[in-house]
C-alpha cells in the first residue's frame, strides 16, 4: 500500500482497491500493489510511530 500520487504511482503498477480505505485520505491517493491473488478489505491504518492514531 502507497499513499500518493495515483499519476506518480500507477506506473509502476499500484491501483485503488475500493475495498481498502485508509480513513480522511481521498480514495484516489491511497494504492495497493498486488503480489498474489488474495484479497484483502477493511480500514488500513498506521503504525503509531508512522504518526498514526
Amino acid at each position: 500500500m502507497v499513499l500518493g500520487d495515483p499519476a506518480y504511482y500507477r506506473r509502476f503498477g499500484f491501483a485503488v482497491d475500493p475495498d481498502l480505505r485508509l480513513a480522511g485520505v481521498p480514495p484516489e491517493y491511497f494504492q495497493r500493489l498486488s503480489f498474489d491473488e488474495q484479497r484483502r478489505s477493511g480500514i488500513v491504518t498506521y503504525h503509531p510511530a508512522f504518526g498514526g492514531e
